[in-house]
């Protein structure tokens, strides 16, 4: 999906309304650190083999990123591949135009098909960024409330003081119990409450954080793994989805093999559908490949080989 157009004063002024309790994930540095690594997740599962005139850090951000680029022939640099804007459609509603704005090329608009061909990574030309922002939003939020919850585990003790008189006192005694000291010798002192029948001379008013029973950052550190490894089997990495069961059945792993992999081959048909386009039109193209860096058939077998070993053993 495409966002309407608006400027940015308009979405400042939007922006600037949002209430502060609003939870507000998106452009926080724990957000950008997860994005950017989980982006460089996906990039890794396709192998790519590029002509030596390609820049491949850009072509793959290009693809990944942006869902599609132009591959054309340039009078100064040959064939290269450019990000483009889409125009134009034809009876299919698919797009028949492309545009390209380079400075060192210039503004071109190309004919699909005709003179420049699409590579694109899915069938409705978008790209892996709403994923990332998903997946990236979610972590973010999981580790400030991890974060936070490690830090509540630091709170033990809540102790109330009559003055600063008392407070400094306190303050002394934990400084030297800290230090070391088996024993800590303070002086009794006399408070209003000796005037009551039966009350301690020295009475320590104290709260007492039960951490134990607040303490969830194991749970949270497992569900910041989850999201992480939901986020793999969306783009065909290999992972422990099943970690919490104790026996994984056939079925299950089947079944797992399965969504890793489904979205994965849907991108590589679609982008062998355009390097097979682009090498008919660009025959010096010949050696422009893509395939999947984690075979699954492979890794399966080991497995299964594994297991037998295994039981042969027992």
């Amino acid at each position: 999906m495409h966002t309407v157009p608006f400027s940015y004063d308009f979405l400042n002024e939007i922006n600037s309304q949002t209430p502060q309790a609003f939870v507000r994930i998106h452009n926080t540095g724990a957000s950008r650190f997860f994005k950017k690594y989980l982006m460089q997740d996906a990039i890794s599962v396709l192998k790519w083999t590029l002509p030596e005139n390609w820049d491949a850090d850009y072509f793959r951000y290009v693809i990944m990123g942006f869902g599609f680029c132009a591959i054309f022939k340039t009078d100064l640099f040959g064939v290269i591949p450019q990000h483009c804007t889409l125009s134009g459609y034809n009876v299919f509603y698919r797009p028949t135009r492309a545009l390209i704005a380079n400075p060192l090329i210039g503004s071109t608009e190309l004919d699909i098909n005709k003179n420049c061909v699409i590579l694109k990574l899915m069938p409705d030309y978008q790209s892996i960024a709403d994923l990332v922002d998903y997946y990236g939003d979610l972590m973010a939020l999981t580790y400030e409330s991890l974060s936070i919850n490690i830090l509540n585990s630091r709170l033990a003790y809540l102790i109330a003081a009559d003055g600063k008189a008392d407070a400094d006192t306190f303050k002394l005694l934990f400084d030297e119990i800290l230090s070391g000291k088996p024993a800590v010798v303070y002086r009794k002192r006399q408070s209003q409450n000796t005037l009551v029948k039966g009350a301690p001379a020295d009475e320590w008013q104290t709260l007492v954080q039960n951490l134990q029973q607040n303490f969830i950052a194991p749970d949270l550190l497992e569900s910041l793994n989850a999201i992480r490894d939901e986020f793999l089997t969306m783009i065909g990495i290999p992972n422990l989805s099943e970690r919490k069961k104790e026996r994984v059945n056939i079925m299950d792993s089947k079944r797992n093999t399965y969504e890793t992999q489904a979205k994965i081959d849907l991108w590589i048909d679609e982008l062998n559908d355009g390097i097979e386009r682009a090498k008919k039109m660009f025959p010096e193209l010949d050696m422009l490949a893509v395939k999947k860096r984690y075979n699954m058939d492979e890794m399966e077998e080991a497995a299964d080989e594994s297991t037998t070993i295994n039981s042969r053993i027992v």
